[in-house]
């Protein structure tokens, strides 16, 4: 006659299975990427080590102002961490460091340090992304090799991991 299952071992079973597909998913959703250049300082540190959640768009495209990990080749296949300033259908400019969408400036995050190139006025094709550096003079971004596509895109860079002082959430 077979023995009655308790209901702890039950909910141990319950406890470590949710636990194993949390594990799962997050090696599956989450990579770590490390900020090589000086592009979007203060924001990022050269060095920096950012959690990516792959996840992110999967429910939806990145908004304005959110900062994205892609995969760009014109410079190399390398990984690179810039903000979302325009999506599809933006009439996105920059004229002496001052960032236009749809004909209304952009207020800049939070440290950004305004300048760099100009950008002329255009429309961010449907599908695609219009990204910026936080250190405008510094960053090689969509005003030097245009627009990053939507296929591109690995995911948000959400949070801090390493060196210990820059632990946290990104802005």
């Amino acid at each position: 006659m077979p023995r009655p299952v308790h209901p702890r071992s039950l909910f141990r079973l319950a406890w470590q299975g949710a636990l194993l597909v949390l594990l799962i998913a997050a090696f599956v959703t989450l990579r770590i990427g490390e900020v090589s250049g000086e592009s979007m300082t203060p924001t990022l540190a050269p060095g920096e080590a950012v959690a990516i959640d792959a996840r992110e768009f999967w429910f939806g495209p990145p908004r304005r102002g959110e900062i994205v990990a892609f995969r760009h080749d014109r410079s190399g296949p390398s990984l690179y961490v810039k903000r979302v300033v325009g999506t599809g259908g933006d009439v996105v400019a920059v004229r002496r460091g001052v960032v236009t969408v749809d004909g209304r400036a952009v207020a800049d995050p939070s440290g950004a340090t305004p300048g760099g190139p100009d950008f002329a006025q255009e429309t961010v094709p449907t599908g695609t992304y219009f990204v910026l550096g936080d250190d405008r003079p510094g960053s090689e971004d969509s005003r030097a090799w245009g627009f990053v596509d939507a296929r591109d895109v690995l995911g948000r860079a959400f949070f801090g991991l390493w060196p210990p002082a820059r632990i946290g959430f990104l802005r």
